[in-house]
């Protein structure tokens, strides 16, 4: 209802606007202050949607597309990927994946 109200007061352009700006510049903040991996994905998944915000239908459906590809991807990746039998659960446990040797 606030939404309709909002809109209603402003054109809904600069509304959409506005809502991908705070999505940028929010889910951007929050995301550097993250130490684990699953909540810097989620996090950083706001700062998605204010992409997705910014762009025409057909740009943001790929991106879209994309991102959730991208995403469960690594999230698969991230699970199976254990170090000295631990599961990753921290940025800096990241640095402990080295190449493999053959």
């Amino acid at each position: 209802m606030l939404f309709c109200c909002l809109a209603y007061h402003f054109n809904a352009g600069s509304l959409v606007d506005f809502a991908a700006l705070a999505s940028l510049v929010v889910g951007t903040v929050i995301t550097l202050r993250q130490t684990e991996i699953k909540r810097f994905l989620a996090y950083s998944s706001i700062t998605h949607v204010g992409f997705l915000l910014i762009g025409d239908l057909n740009g943001s459906f790929i991106y879209l597309i994309t991102y959730v590809l991208s995403s469960l991807l690594f999230f698969s990746v991230l699970l199976s990927l254990q170090i000295y039998g631990k599961e990753l659960v921290y940025l800096s446990d990241l640095r402990y994946i080295k190449k493999a040797r053959p």
